[in-house]
């Protein structure tokens, strides 16, 4: 058998030395090659590469937390919608107190956008772990609670190691919220 194969047997994929030196190292662990089939050698690669995407994807999400438990399709957001105004939005514009939107998110239909709300109001955050706990928060739970049939509240890492509030921090995750908010009243509801 020979160690160094001819471009036409290989289909001038990989140099000389390179398929030399693989099959040296084969010959060396008392493994002897059996002659490469360059579809089985792409079909492994492409395997490769798409379960580390994979992989890569489901640690993402995990460390994000964007797999959400609740679609919110089976909200009433018209009555969502007027709660907002009536109790949520005064307590943001207090808390933010004119500060303006340092961060904007688009949600592109009511349940993104009530998914991205309920996400950043009731995840602690480092540097801001008490937001959960401020007033708008607790009314945002308990509306979504109230008006989105089979809604409950996923379990929250409250676990992290969080210092104290640090005011910017919050400021900015708390005007990325009204945003949201914002954004959640301009589409219309059917």
């Amino acid at each position: 058998m020979d160690l160094v194969w001819t471009g036409e047997e290989r289909g001038g994929l990989m140099p000389d030395t390179v398929l030399a030196g693989l099959e040296a190292l084969h010959a060396w662990r008392g493994e002897l090659p059996v002659k490469w089939s360059w579809n089985w050698v792409l079909v492994n690669i492409s395997l490769l590469c798409v379960f580390s995407v994979l992989l890569r994807d489901l640690f993402i999400l995990q460390v994000v937390g964007l797999v959400f438990t609740y679609n919110f399709s089976n909200c009433n957001f018209k009555e969502i919608s007027n709660i907002y105004s009536e109790a949520i939005y005064p307590d943001l514009r207090k808390y933010l107190n004119g500060s303006p939107f340092d961060q904007i998110e688009f949600c592109e239909n009511l349940t993104d956008c009530l998914a991205k709300i309920e996400y950043h109001t009731l995840n602690p955050i480092p540097g801001c772990p008490s937001l959960p706990e401020k007033t708008f928060a607790l009314r945002t739970k308990g509306t979504l609670t109230k008006h989105c049939s089979g809604y409950s509240e996923t379990q929250r890492n409250n676990t992290l190691d969080m210092e104290q509030d640090v005011k910017s921090i919050c400021l900015n995750q708390t005007s990325q919220i009204q945003w949201l908010w914002f954004s959640f009243v301009q589409i219309p509801k059917d």
